[in-house]
């Protein structure tokens, strides 16, 4: 096990209710303390309910405590625009930096760890410590092949051109650059994420994915006659998720599988264009779309399909690919960003679509499709193989891997004992109450 050290966790998006970035921030806290670290969380109000009510043993016992910070006390980051979130993010990152200086001086930490929001192009102050600090694991770097970009709406191409531009802008930043440079280990996720970081700091940097996954209980795995074989798309109906070009080639894969269905799961802007898209195609009457499934649903949604599509062109995170697997779902995915490092031939298919047009990149799609659901020996071996490979992508192997990374580079922790940390803190307008370390009135001086 790793060294135990009092560690400072920032982390903008932090709660035990939700995935996605928030998702990060809580499990990689509660991973980091049941390795045995005294950890601090400085988060936002925002999840303040929904961690309290989590009502964590490791909590009481001191090792898992949090800080809430905010300038306007009830903005919901999820439901506000991304220029406003992205703005908010600077700000949030200048009042965490304050609210870490005065912590450190009264309670100091072995290392600093910037966690969420977890984009290679957005800086921490964290580093200014003058402790071990470590950013990241940070993904965006990907960027969607321009010949994959003509079905975009006009919006996405947009947003894409402005990703790629800032994204190449990254060695040019000074705080950015401030942020890399103070780091003593870099954690990306992807190859696409190390073109982003500038050749001189690549020796700091460790590649690692920022997801996790508690695998449930094993389902029998149950293999349907190739024809009724069920595809499930699931995740924001967005245009980068590539079904502009998921939808057609299931439409192509359809003429080989006549009983095959797609499921649609999940709400978001492009949910119209992708109806009429699959209105208009010869698969209309085989597709289904389901809206938003509450969270405590989805592990049945997996359950009654046998195959995830998704075809997304620039994602980071795969989080909806760890699940299928923990519920023995093959993927079928593009060998881009993150799903395509991920899924490998023994338990899925990433199709290669470099150099190709939408049209063959939605024929190299369908081919896929068809393959791994003909073959019911194949297609049950792969699904048992899903599964074994999703019980080693635990949380815990995450953290260990970065904390023994750390130890292999003398990051040692300091003296003095969580219980006189506490002790400091009395006095300074901080109290320590079940674990929770928050200032009396609940706001941060």
């Amino acid at each position: 096990m790793a060294t135990s050290r009092r560690v400072l966790l920032s982390a903008f998006a932090c709660s035990p209710s939700y995935g996605s970035e928030s998702g990060v921030g809580w499990n990689w806290a509660l991973e980091t303390a049941n390795l045995g670290h005294d950890v601090t969380v400085i988060t936002r109000r925002e999840f303040q309910p929904a961690i309290e009510a989590a009502n964590l043993a490791i909590a009481k016992e001191g090792r898992l405590n949090f800080v809430y910070v905010d300038w306007v006390r009830r903005l919901s980051w999820e439901g506000a625009g991304k220029a406003l979130t992205y703005g908010y993010v600077y700000l949030w990152q200048w009042l965490a930096w304050r609210t870490a200086q005065q912590l450190h001086r009264q309670m100091p930490f072995d290392l600093v760890h910037h966690i969420t929001f977890g984009a290679v192009r957005f800086p921490s102050f964290m580093g200014g410590l003058g402790i071990p600090f470590v950013f990241g694991p940070a993904g965006g770097g990907e960027s969607a092949p321009s010949a994959l970009r003509r079905g975009f709406p006009l919006r996405g191409k947009l947003v894409d051109a402005l990703r790629d531009l800032l994204n190449r802008l990254v060695a040019f930043d000074p705080l950015v650059l401030a942020t890399l440079r103070r780091a003593r280990l870099i954690l990306i996720r992807t190859q696409g994420d190390l073109a982003v970081v500038p050749r001189r700091f690549h020796p700091k940097v460790f590649r690692v994915s920022e997801v996790g996954i508690r695998c449930p209980q094993p389902k029998p795995v149950h293999v349907r006659a190739p024809g009724s074989v069920r595809f499930l798309y699931a995740g924001r109906l967005l245009y980068l998720k590539g079904m502009h070009l998921g939808i057609p080639a299931f439409a192509t894969a359809l003429q080989q599988l006549p009983g095959a269905t797609l499921t649609i799961a999940g709400r978001g802007p492009e949910e119209g264009q992708w109806r009429e898209l699959a209105e208009r195609s010869s698969a209309a009457g085989s597709i289904r779309f389901l809206g938003a499934v509450p969270f405590e649903e989805i592990g049945q949604l997996y359950r009654e399909h046998d195959i995830l599509l998704f075809p997304s062109l620039r994602d980071s995170g795969a989080n909806v690919v760890y699940e299928a697997a923990a519920h023995a779902l093959p993927v079928v995915c593009l060998k881009l960003g993150g799903p395509g490092e991920l899924v490998e031939d023994d338990w899925g298919k990433a199709v290669e679509v470099k150099n190709l047009s939408e049209g063959g990149a939605i024929a190299a799609l369908a081919e896929a499709m068809v393959e791994i659901a003909t073959d019911r020996v194949r297609l049950e071996t792969r699904s048992l193989n899903a599964r074994a490979w999703a019980e080693r992508q635990t949380w815990t192997s995450r953290v260990s891997a970065v904390y023994e990374r750390l130890d292999g580079g003398g990051v040692a922790p300091s003296t003095g004992t969580a219980g006189e940390s506490a002790e400091a803190a009395n006095g300074t307008g901080l109290s320590i109450s079940a674990g929770r370390l928050i200032t009396r009135d609940g706001r941060m001086d």
